[in-house]
């Protein structure tokens, strides 16, 4: 099963209202989303879940599975996010292959009226017109995306190495942990390319000895889970010495997860584990699931509300044996809800998929990121097929367009980096370090797989200016690859493909001459202002002076005619820019080659490109992206820096 992603993103909008985006393989859509019940009844609307799910004597539901999923439904699927949706899903279902929609719910959890909406049981969505539930279907799976900003999957080796962890305190209820310890075995024991231990009654520290002695991709722990309204914290439990509770923390666990960079899924087959808070304060991630998360946990399956043994072996049992068989984590856990079914309980809907990647194949990060539909198989292509490449971080939303739809439809291979990134037309990054963590690494391994076939590249950018530069910095001068940028300009031809042609260059004059602005005579640093599309100077020092940063001069960069949208004609001429403006900056003092080179720019993507493959003997860059919609002066934010650490040299 090959799943596309559909991502349904709701924010906070103006006037207390709240809004859906959607991101989907028909283009984007985006609507006000309405409540699927009155807001002062989805707490309640929760604890009917919970009552139906596991009823008592002295209560009547008043809701039913089907009534609650076809409000969750109406309200998710309305407007244009309906619309890409039933688009999306009759594209896929006519194309005759094995291919899902992966339907990724991406709620804002630091907004407390939002939290509030993320605890509904959404993997009860269903659509009443066909009378199916999404998440029995295993070509429509529910996943809870939560943007987390970790490293990048590293690479896996088999075997797949699955640790189970039964836990059973004295003093609680007894569990029938045996019984799906037999489960688990039947299904993955005798797989030659699975290897399969346990560790019974373990406290905490047991279970990080044991986390300690060898490589683990999958811990599955069976026992006991709770949740404390009053705090908001869910809890695991472990066996303290004696026998007794252990109560742990989802935070607690989350710390002792850190160091697993190869832990790919935790599976926790214990009661209220996927539950989020539901009072007007607490913290989305002190609960069980979105803790390990956060923490870096790749993806958490864990259940929303008690659940009895039988479902619970059942669950297991048929999860690992598609597993095994290489299902992504959704598909799998489909045909562990449909196993439930089977055993006539309604415990289907208890599972809840948490995840911060943006692909259910854990067993190795996604390498197609999005990929465009209709693309060419690499067996059938001939070395001198381009492969056409598409960078995203902007989206086509809030009268912003970045015409995203053409580059799902041209492109072969996506990289797919919104989720990162936040405000109109997702112009801002959520959080500083995720442009070293989380962008750059997953830049450098997306061009790096793409050059090594050694085929031309065709680069279509959406993204960025840093981007740009980082992407010109992986696919340097030395790298020998032939690489087209597809080029957005204003003129009667708007896209242009832009392409270094082999012709010598001529005496054209390409920058007016300009005095450099002197700063700090003590310092390293060096800045540059470089005003292609429009003037930035003025910005520039006003972000220097503000920010206190001490730079030795900064270098005023203007084309000779002037700052303009057309000012760049086409990839010669922005080739021949790049190299006369990286001959410049090769040509800073040893002093200033000491320090950090600040790059300030307003150009094309392309030329910025063109200068980041010529960078590499230019020592450490430091970009920077301007809010240019606020039309605030200096308001420049830093970005990437380069190179990255791991490939600075030693004393740098």
């Amino acid at each position: 099963m090959r799943y596309q992603d559909f991502e349904i993103r709701i924010q906070a909008a103006p006037r207390g209202k709240l809004k859906a985006e959607a991101e989907s393989p028909c283009g984007s859509g985006a609507s006000t989303f309405k409540l699927p019940f009155p807001k002062n009844e989805i707490q309640g609307v929760a604890e009917q879940f919970d009552l139906l799910l596991s009823p008592k004597k002295d209560q009547t539901p008043q809701l039913t599975l089907e009534r609650i999923g076809q409000a969750l439904y109406e309200s998710l699927f309305a407007g244009p996010v309906g619309q890409r949706f039933h688009e999306s899903r009759a594209r896929l279902e006519g194309g005759g292959q094995d291919e899902g929609l992966r339907i990724r719910l991406n709620f804002d959890l630091g907004d407390p009226g939002i939290l509030l909406l993320a605890g509904l049981p959404w993997e009860l969505v269903r659509d009443g017109e066909r009378a199916d539930f999404l998440c029995r279907l295993r070509n429509t799976s529910i996943v809870r995306y939560v943007p987390v900003g970790r490293p990048p999957l590293p690479p896996f080796t088999g075997p797949l190495k699955v640790l189970v962890a039964m836990a059973g305190p004295s003093d609680l209820d007894h569990l029938d942990l045996e019984e799906e310890w037999k489960k688990i075995w039947a299904a993955l024991g005798q797989n030659p390319t699975i290897s399969v231990s346990a560790i019974q009654q373990p406290s905490l520290a047991d279970l990080r000895k044991k986390l300690l002695e060898d490589t683990w991709h999958v811990l599955h722990f069976i026992g006991h889970g709770g949740f404390d309204d009053q705090s908001g914290n869910g809890t695991v439990c472990f066996v303290a010495p004696g026998g007794k509770e252990e109560p742990v923390t989802g935070a607690m666990l989350g710390e002792h997860l850190k160091s697993f960079p190869n832990l790919r899924l935790v599976f926790l087959n214990a009661c209220d584990t996927a539950r989020l808070p539901r009072r007007q304060g607490q913290d989305a991630h002190r609960a069980t699931a979105t803790a390990l998360v956060q923490a870096g946990v790749p993806a958490v399956i864990a259940m929303q509300t008690p659940i009895y043994d039988r479902p619970a072996i059942e669950l297991s049992a048929a999860f690992y044996e598609r597993l095994a068989a290489h299902d992504p984590v959704d598909a799998a856990l489909a045909e562990g809800r449909l196993a439930i079914l089977r055993a006539q309980s309604p415990d289907w809907a208890t599972p809840a998929l948490f995840t911060r990647i943006r692909d259910g194949n854990i067993l190795g990060e996604e390498g197609r990121n999005g990929a465009a539909r209709g693309s060419r198989p690499p067996s059938t292509a001939r070395e001198t097929d381009p492969i056409r490449l598409g960078i995203r971080t902007f989206s086509d939303t809030g009268g912003v367009f970045v015409w995203g739809g053409e580059m799902d439809q041209e492109c072969d291979e996506i990289l797919d980096l919104r989720p990162f990134f936040t405000g109109k037309g997702n112009r801002y990054i959520k959080e500083s370090c995720l442009w070293q963590t989380e962008v750059v690494p997953r830049l450098r391994k997306f061009l790096t797989q793409a050059g090594a076939s050694r085929r031309p590249l065709h680069l279509n950018l959406a993204a960025h200016s840093s981007i740009a530069f980082a992407a010109g910095y992986v696919l340097n001068v030395k790298s020998g690859l032939d690489v087209t940028l597809r080029q957005r300009v204003r003129s009667d031809n708007p896209v242009q493909e832009w392409r270094v042609a082999p012709v010598a260059p001529d005496q054209e004059t390409l920058f007016r001459k300009q005095r450099d602005v002197p700063g700090d005579a003590s310092a390293n640093d060096v800045a540059v202002a470089l005003s292609i599309t429009r003037p930035v100077l003025v910005d520039v020092r006003h972000y220097l002076e503000t920010s206190k940063l001490a730079v030795r001069r900064t270098l005023p960069v203007e084309l000779a005619t002037g700052p303009s949208w057309n000012g760049v004609r086409d990839g010669l001429h922005a080739l021949r820019l790049a190299e006369v403006l990286a001959s410049k900056l090769a040509a800073r003092t040893v002093q200033e080659r000491y320090g950090v080179l600040h790059l300030f720019a307003s150009a094309p993507n392309a030329l910025l490109f063109f200068l980041g493959q010529l960078s590499h003997g230019l020592g450490r860059i430091q970009l920077y992206e301007h809010d240019f919609e606020s039309g605030l002066p200096g308001a420049y934010i830093p970005s990437i820096l380069l190179p990255p650490a791991e490939e600075k040299p030693a004393g740098a």
